[in-house]
């Protein structure tokens, strides 16, 4: 297992989320969830010869990646149940506890990852399955994470291309330099020192961007939240950056916004060389873009 200071677990947050009814990992689901256990979710994964990509996919859970230097899929963590009844909660501990992998049928060089799933004969509305795990990867491998339910995802140190995707769920990407795209359903965007291209849609959320160094495409969207952008001085942007109902704020930058319908506030211009197209969009929400020192 690689050495990590610290627990290799999301934390507090993470637990009562997890195991709170009303937490956003519960959604859609009903009854007092009173029975409950926990699993170890530990083990190794080696990668088949010429993969180059690995994509984790998951109905619901926390998931952290990070860069490991072992050539595998390296995971600790823990499988989280919940159910209304006895009976159903010994049908969740039926599910093998560990993650299983196996090349795309499309695409070789991709390794796909499940994480364990709600068995058929479970009763969805009446039960919780949901994974919280730490995963090691090479650095330079592409990393997809799909999570078609509930799903906060954390995503540290990568130089290879990165793909989130959460059906509703909190994203962070934090020191990676390949290029990003960024989904979620519904929930915050928080993306630190990135290097390189850079895509955000959040359907309801703020989200919150610092660039270390900007590349030819920054488009950050939200159907209704803030939009926070910090972005070097020394980058060229052709800007275009709306709300429609709150204000638009360039602040250093010289450029100035106007009024868009009752509400709503546009602005659009060029800084530098304009080799960055910067898309900045909120339905309801304060835009702001402004510079930091590298």
């Amino acid at each position: 297992m690689p050495h990590d200071s610290g627990d290799c677990r999301p934390g507090v947050r993470g637990v009562v989320l997890l195991l709170c009814a009303g937490g956003v990992l519960f959604a859609g689901c009903s009854g007092g969830l009173g029975h409950r256990s926990i699993a170890d979710l530990t083990g190794r994964l080696p990668l088949p010869p010429g993969v180059h990509r690995v994509r984790l996919e998951a109905q619901a859970g926390i998931f952290e990646i990070v860069a490991g230097s072992d050539p595998a899929v390296v995971y600790s963590g823990e499988l989280r149940r919940a159910a209304d009844t006895a009976e159903d909660l010994q049908g969740l501990e039926s599910v093998p506890t560990a993650l299983v992998a196996a090349p795309d049928p499309k695409d070789a060089g991709t390794l796909v990852v499940r994480t364990p799933a709600m068995p058929p004969q479970v009763r969805m509305q009446h039960c919780v399955l949901a994974t919280e795990v730490k995963v090691w990867l090479p650095a330079a491998l592409e990393v997809e994470v799909l999570v078609t339910g509930g799903g906060q995802v954390t995503v540290a140190d990568r130089t290879g291309d990165v793909q989130l995707r959460s059906g509703h769920g909190d994203l962070q990407l934090t020191g990676c330099s390949g290029a990003a795209k960024l989904h979620s359903g519904g929930g915050s965007v928080l993306v630190y020192r990135h290097h390189g291209d850079l895509e955000v849609d959040t359907m309801v959320g703020d989200v919150q961007v610092w660039m270390q160094a900007a590349g030819r495409k920054l488009i950050l969207v939200t159907g209704s939240g803030n939009i926070q952008c910090r972005i070097p001085w020394a980058c060229g942007f052709q800007l275009d950056a709306r709300t429609m109902e709150g204000r638009v704020v360039a602040k250093d930058f010289g450029l100035e916004a106007r009024a868009q319908g009752a509400h709503g506030a546009v602005m659009r211009g060029t800084h530098g060389d304009g080799m960055t197209e910067l898309v900045l969009h909120t339905g309801a929400g304060y835009v702001s873009v402004s510079p930091h020192v590298e």
